[in-house]
């Protein structure tokens, strides 16, 4: 079984970062200390967060959880430590594993299928499921197999800096500002006008967007909004060499890269982080889903802390502009699955079922927030929050126009072979190009891609 899921992984660029998930041991990993305890996997940058919100289970159920860090700068990152644990033995009873990373899990067969505990649990999860979107329900669902309830989704919106936008003179009256469907004309006219008193080398330049070298927070979003994804509809191909990838990565690469320093509408990778760039009131445009909105708010954005109606006076969430005038989202959904080596699959089960339970969607989740709840109850208390953004229905209604994150069971080598062409190409590395066909092509990627397919 571990071996298999090696052969899943084996296309993975071989530089990439591999490291142990932190305070662990081999002999500590897999069931766990006491027969009652479980042992819960996330990333290491959410650990803290995650100690708190299992902690509500453990004070419900009396269930000890440990939690553990995977050390990872992404989902394609993380797949490739579990391919690691799985072939050393080590895998954890449950853990918070994402869209991106369970496809690559399922066809390596370590995943406990859920469909039984489903069936047995009918009556007491009635009311749970029948709460949630089908889109969401059947998230996680594989060969006609359901592999965890989800706990959790995130759409990718644009969040845009009122006051910036303000100083450049583009107010609500402007057909440029900031709306649903809006073009990309409208969007790089904003960002246009934002920069045009930019200087060299200024250390109080204001930026439109800054472009990070991310899957899912910047590559297939801007995609989507040129009509295209990474991969085909059916994730069997990539349409990274046709026309409309082409037109998105060159806009995106003269953001960055525009001789005209005034006209330099993102700043260079690295660098200052985009949310203290807006939270300073130099960055007009930021990508995320829901977590900024927190952030914001727990930080005092637009000195709202003593004042949260201030904070929808400094920003609001937009969709992506498109080129077709019609609203486009990427989303992902969170998970709990379970690990077939779990020797404690009955309280993995009910931690399960506790994340994607009512009492924790409606009141946890609505006041402590990284990502948007998985039961409609629960999404509507939140958007009447005092703090949530003017147009926070967006994050509700993203549903209707999604498309789900591309994560085939390759996934961890096609995300960090599409982010290494990305960053050599937006960076203006020598050999990294839009055209032709060297070795860094995007012609050579696309091949690369479907390589990794079977395509």
């Amino acid at each position: 079984m571990n071996r298999r899921f090696l052969k899943t992984c084996a296309a993975v660029l071989c530089g990439a970062l591999v490291v142990a998930p932190a305070a662990c041991t081999p002999g500590s990993l897999g069931g766990g200390g006491s027969d009652a305890e479980l042992v819960f996997w996330c990333n290491n940058g959410y650990l803290a967060d995650f100690e708190v919100r299992l902690a509500e289970f453990t004070k419900e159920t009396g269930i000890p959880v440990r939690v553990e860090g995977i050390q990872a700068n992404s989902w394609g990152e993380l797949v490739q430590q579990l391919s690691t644990s799985a072939y050393s033995g080590s895998l954890p009873d449950c853990g918070d594993i994402a869209t991106e990373a369970m496809a690559s899990l399922v066809a390596a067969d370590l995943l406990e299928p859920i469909d039984s505990y489903l069936a047995r649990d009918e009556e007491e999860l009635r009311d749970v499921i029948a709460d949630m979107e089908p889109v969401l329900y059947n998230a996680h669902k594989y060969d006609g197999k359901m592999y965890s309830l989800p706990t959790t989704w995130n759409n990718m919106c644009l969040y845009y800096n009122k006051n910036v936008l303000a100083a450049a003179g583009v107010t609500p009256d402007d057909p440029n500002y900031p709306h649903d469907g809006w073009s990309i004309e409208n969007f790089l006219y904003c960002c246009d006008k934002i920069t045009a008193k930019n200087v060299v080398s200024g250390t109080g330049n204001k930026y439109g967007y800054k472009i990070q070298n991310q899957y899912f927070l910047t590559i297939e979003p801007w995609l989507n909004a040129y009509g295209t994804s990474v991969l085909t509809e059916d994730w069997k191909d990539t349409n990274l060499d046709g026309q409309a990838a082409k037109d998105c990565f060159s806009m995106l690469h003269g953001m960055l890269n525009n001789e005209d320093v005034t006209k330099q509408y993102s700043p260079k990778f690295g660098g200052t982080a985009e949310y203290d760039l807006f939270y300073s009131n130099r960055l007009g445009f930021m990508a995320n889903g829901l977590p900024y909105v927190y952030n914001l708010y727990t930080g005092g954005f637009n000195n709202s802390a003593g004042n949260v109606s201030k904070l929808k006076e400094g920003y609001d969430v937009v969709s992506f502009p498109s080129v077709d005038g019609k609203v486009h989202t990427t989303i992902g959904v969170g998970a709990c699955p379970i690990f077939k080596t779990s020797e404690h699959k009955e309280e993995a089960w009910k931690l399960a079922k506790f994340l994607s339970g009512k009492k924790f969607q409606t009141e946890f989740m609505t006041e402590n927030l990284w990502a948007i709840p998985v039961l409609n109850s629960a999404i509507d208390i939140l958007v009447q929050k005092g703090f949530f953004p003017e147009n926070g229905k967006l994050f509700a209604e993203s549903l209707q126009n999604a498309t789900m994150v591309p994560a085939p069971t390759a996934y961890s080598a096609v995300e960090l072979e599409v982010r290494r062409w990305f960053g050599g190409y937006m960076a203006n590395t020598d050999g990294f190009t839009l055209t032709g066909s060297g070795n860094n092509s995007l012609e050579t990627l696309a091949k690369t891609i479907r390589g990794f397919l079977g395509a």
